[in-house]
């Protein structure tokens, strides 16, 4: 799999490729959800919030996909 990390960041990565997962389309670490769907609901105007509740993940792995959709990330 390729994990994906923002420069200067230690610890376990959020978003991961992984061409067994998803056809290697990025998704959260260690689900099945895609960054592109995370980013398409947020661009509809649901918070961060109410998307990590809806799908049962913490805060900060609905804004690293996010942050990913918007290419703020770089290669680990």
């Amino acid at each position: 799999f390729y994990p994906f990390t923002r420069a200067g960041t230690i610890g376990p990565t959020e978003v991961v490729i992984n061409p067994a997962v998803v056809s290697g389309r990025p998704v959260i670490s260690g689900t099945r959800i895609v960054t592109t769907i995370i980013m398409e609901r947020y661009r509809a105007g649901e918070s961060v919030n109410d998307l990590a509740t809806e799908y049962m993940v913490r805060q900060d792995q609905i804004e690293e996909a996010i942050r990913c959709e918007l290419g703020g990330l770089s290669a680990a």
